[in-house]
C-alpha cells in the first residue's frame, strides 16, 4: 500500500474515534508498533482552547469507553505491520481537519534506551 493510503486509512480511523463535541482543529498521532506489541496514542488541538488534549484523558472526562481506541488502535497497529513492518521504529500522523492530506512520518530511532526522551522530543517537536 501506498504511504499516502495509508496515511488516508489511517487518519479515518484516528477521525473515528474522536468525540463530534470535541470540535477538533489538529490532530498529532504517535506509535510505536513491532511485531510483539504496540503503543499508539493522539492529541487533539480544539477550535475552543487552542491547546493539545491527550485522547485517553480526554475519554476520561468525557467518560467514554477507552475500548473505542484499543480497538482502533490495534487496528492501525496491523494495518502498519502489514504495510512497513521492517522500515521503521515509530511513526507520527499529522491531521489538519478540512485541509490536505495527512502528512504520515516514519523515523527509526533506536527506542532501546531513551525511549522517554525520545517522546519527550516529539512532544517539543509536534505539539506546538
Amino acid at each position: 500500500m501506498k504511504k499516502d493510503m495509508l496515511a488516508k486509512q489511517i487518519s479515518e480511523m484516528i477521525q473515528q474515534t474522536i468525540p463530534e463535541k470535541a470540535n477538533v482543529k489538529q490532530v498529532a498521532v504517535y506509535g510505536e508498533v513491532t511485531a510483539a506489541s504496540y503503543m499508539i496514542y493522539y492529541y487533539v488541538k480544539t477550535e475552543e482552547n487552542q491547546k493539545w488534549h491527550q485522547c485517553y484523558k480526554m475519554y476520561q472526562e468525557l467518560s467514554l469507553s477507552e475500548k473505542t481506541l484499543e480497538k482502533a488502535f490495534s487496528q492501525i497497529a496491523q494495518l502498519l505491520r502489514a504495510n512497513f513492518s521492517d522500515e521503521w521504529s515509530n511513526f507520527t500522523l499529522l491531521i489538519k481537519t478540512g485541509t490536505e492530506m495527512p502528512q504520515l512520518l516514519f523515523d527509526n530511532s533506536d527506542l532501546t534506551e531513551g525511549s522517554y526522551e525520545h517522546m519527550q522530543q516529539w512532544e517539543k517537536t509536534y505539539l506546538v
